[in-house]
């Protein structure tokens, strides 16, 4: 599975601590560990991890999956791809890296992004090249794949590439819960002759493509973008792509054109190190 984002974007995630634990530390930890066991079950856990200030992602989650692991799916070598296509909800816990990405600020404006670290997050240049000047507007939801049940963060920091431009992309529709579904990589020279005679949509060598080419029908689209492109590699899921443009959505012979975050990892790096 990959995330895709346009011309690498990341926000860094600053926690702010409502209610101090005055216990013991391990007590905080357990405590914090039966909440973030319980999201699924109740709407109060999201509430109170957040309030008890377990938001830090320094506890010990020691019934969680490995980097890369999913809670559901385990390892993705193991991963039933068949059942995904389609687009539908993705279960809880199934892609706990995956998060919301909202201006708070904006009447409409959301996005996807992938926990690259635990206080980075990877997105979209055109999801908050609006907020690059006021970070804090910038909302992230974690913990969830229903909007309504997610902890929110705010961002202290946002880093956009050198080489974004912004010659497209828009949308205003939304789903209330994370959307997953499977699609297969596209040549990129097939991808770069599709969008040939399209001058709001350039493919460069340091893009990838994916989706059905000859019948279309499931793709990301408005709402998706700063998401990520996920592929298995051996046992885990690593991030190949952030979700970045394409023409319209599920369109045959127009399959969606994310950006190739592996020719990006120096800058990242370069960034949050």
């Amino acid at each position: 599975m990959t995330l895709s984002i346009r011309r690498g974007v990341f926000l860094r995630v600053t926690i702010v601590s409502f209610l101090c634990w005055n216990g013991a530390a391990q007590d905080r930890a357990a405590f914090c560990n039966s909440l973030l066991n319980c999201f699924a079950s109740s709407l109060l856990c999201p509430v109170l991890f957040g309030y008890y200030n377990c938001t830090d992602f320094n506890i010990q989650r020691n019934t969680g999956p490995a980097c890369g692991e999913s809670r559901v799916t385990g390892r993705a070598s193991l991963y039933a791809m068949p059942r995904v296509v389609g687009g539908v909800d993705a279960e809880e816990r199934e892609f706990p890296w995956t998060v919301n990405v909202v201006d708070e600020q904006a009447v409409i404006s959301m996005c996807g992004g992938s926990i690259i670290r635990k206080d980075v997050i990877l997105t979209a240049a055109h999801c908050v090249r609006s907020v690059v000047r006021r970070p804090n507007s910038l909302s992230v939801g974690y913990g969830s794949t229903r909007r309504s049940n997610l902890v929110r963060v705010r961002a202290s920091r946002i880093i956009i590439h050198p080489d974004y431009n912004d010659r497209n992309e828009t949308g205003n529709s939304f789903p209330d819960s994370l959307q997953k579904a499977a699609v297969p990589l596209v040549p990129l020279n097939s991808c770069q002759r599709s969008y040939a005679d399209n001058s709001f949509v350039l493919v460069s060598d340091r893009q990838l493509c994916a989706g059905y080419f000859g019948t279309g029908g499931i793709d990301a689209c408005s709402g998706d973008s700063g998401g990520p492109l996920m592929c298995p590699d051996g046992d885990k899921w690593v991030l190949y792509g952030v979700v970045s443009r394409g023409n319209g959505c599920g369109r045959a012979q127009s399959p969606g054109v994310y950006t190739n975050v592996p020719q990006y990892v120096d800058w990242i790096m370069s960034q949050i190190t």
